[in-house]
């Protein structure tokens, strides 16, 4: 159930803006007929704090998390989701003053991914990253640092 504060409804049903943690694989980005994108993706829960240490305590048998961040990733299925032009992206780069978050367009995420020519980045996307879903289409796409 969601409610809608600001229109002051009751909304059933699924969520209306949800984010979701990925990891993106080669050549997992189209451009379709319908003059958007499509990004394939494989979802992973990024967990921190005592969900982390219990999560890798399961999987490893030790609770020690490095950086209070543990990734768990439940299988290999990609999930497919539009992503319009108008999508804002930021990857992170350095340009020598440090880690930035910079923004880009579509376009050029769609030449990271599928290993065409793009400007340098800070760290490879297999870092992961978090989009901001509204239904089947991407709203944004941030790149997660991970140290």
């Amino acid at each position: 159930m969601n409610i809608d504060r600001a229109a002051g409804a009751l909304l059933v049903g699924l969520p209306i803006v949800f984010n979701l943690f990925f990891f993106l694989l080669g050549r997992s980005f189209d451009y379709s007929k319908g003059g958007h994108f499509e990004m394939r993706f494989d979802p992973a829960w990024f967990t921190s704090g005592i969900t982390a240490s219990r999560a890798a305590l399961q999987d490893t048998g030790s609770s020690d998390v490095p950086n209070d961040n543990y990734v768990i990733e439940e299988g290999r299925r990609l999930l497919t989701y539009v992503v319009p032009s108008s999508a804002r992206v930021t990857v992170l780069t350095n340009n020598g003053l440090g880690i930035a978050a910079t923004p880009i367009t579509v376009s050029e995420l769609a030449r990271i991914v599928n290993g065409g020519k793009h400007r340098k980045l800070f760290e490879p996307l297999d870092s992961g990253a978090w989009i901001r879903v509204h239904v089947d289409t991407v709203r944004s796409l941030d790149q997660q640092y991970r140290p």
